[in-house]
């Protein structure tokens, strides 16, 4: 593996993810005969052998986040399920970063990515969570909020909108996992298009990715996204843009774009984020 490729992996969801085998509460309608989501994520922590921690810093319900994920994993298999409420007081603690060496990988609840931000950013579990990711085959997991903050650069604020109008978002930097990607989350089922697109357009060197609920991607060599989960996942591409009115459009106006290019992943396609390359079966 080249220098400067990660050896671990990263698994942003949409949200509202199965918990269970054939658990299609998360998307009514939709009949999806797989493991659930966080059976697969097990799966990339070699699964009843795994040991996580539970990250809660981003749920405005901490303890009821807690709960309902350790016991979804335990029905899983998973025996060793450590929950860590971190914040900026006790996140550079002995015993959280004596914990984080021992782990096989963290999942991170959903909730306020902010809020998850200002309590982790810039802390010393942060880059030993870098760290491990580069360096072994250390797995960070996250939904919702806890996909957002994966990214170099996630929306902190957002208006959800039919129309495509300029100032929908304002952007601040994430955990920078993924350097050159934009996350958001439950895509589809809360109109998230238009507030992504615009993000793109702002930074037309990146890659924008919307994931649907119950769905995830399964990111390896910080690279290589393949798609889990019973949705879709949209990539935006602004590289082929012919023409837009964005630069000069004023506050909340509509902007046109010729040539945004977009591509609709499934369980079963993947994307290459450095290649610009989809890749079908």
């Amino acid at each position: 593996m080249k220098q400067g490729t990660p050896k671990g992996k990263l698994i942003p969801i949409g949200g509202a993810e199965a918990k269970a085998p054939r658990d299609n509460a998360a998307t009514p309608g939709i009949s999806f005969s797989g493991n659930g989501i966080l059976k697969e994520v097990l799966d990339q922590i070699r699964c009843e052998a795994s040991h996580i921690g539970l990250i809660t810093s981003a749920s405005g319900h901490p303890t009821e986040a807690a709960h309902t994920y350790t016991k979804a994993f335990h029905q899983l298999g998973c025996r060793k399920v450590e929950v860590m409420h971190l914040d900026k007081r006790n996140v550079d603690s002995k015993a959280n970063l004596g914990l984080l060496d021992q782990l096989d990988g963290i999942f991170i609840v959903g909730g306020d990515q902010v809020k998850l931000k200002a309590k982790i950013g810039g802390s010393r579990f942060l880059k030993r969570v870098h760290q491990r990711y580069m360096e072994s085959d250390f797995v960070i997991a996250g939904t919702s909020a806890g996909a957002m903050v994966m990214s170099e650069l996630m929306i902190s604020e957002g208006e959800n909108n039919e129309s495509l109008l300029k100032g929908m978002e304002k952007l601040e930097s994430g955990f920078n996992l993924l350097p050159g990607l934009i996350i958001d989350p439950h895509f589809m089922i809360r109109g998230r298009f238009a507030r992504l697109t615009e993000a793109q357009l702002k930074h037309a060197k990146m890659t924008a990715v919307g994931i649907c609920e119950d769905t995830a991607l399964i990111i390896t060599g910080g690279n290589t996204l393949t798609t889990i989960g019973a949705g879709t996942v949209l990539i935006i591409e602004a590289s082929p843009i012919k023409a837009t009115n964005f630069k000069r459009a004023g506050e909340k106006q509509p902007i046109y774009v010729e040539g945004l290019r977009v591509h609709l992943l499934a369980r079963g396609a993947s994307y290459q984020v450095n290649e610009r390359k989809f890749i079908a079966g």
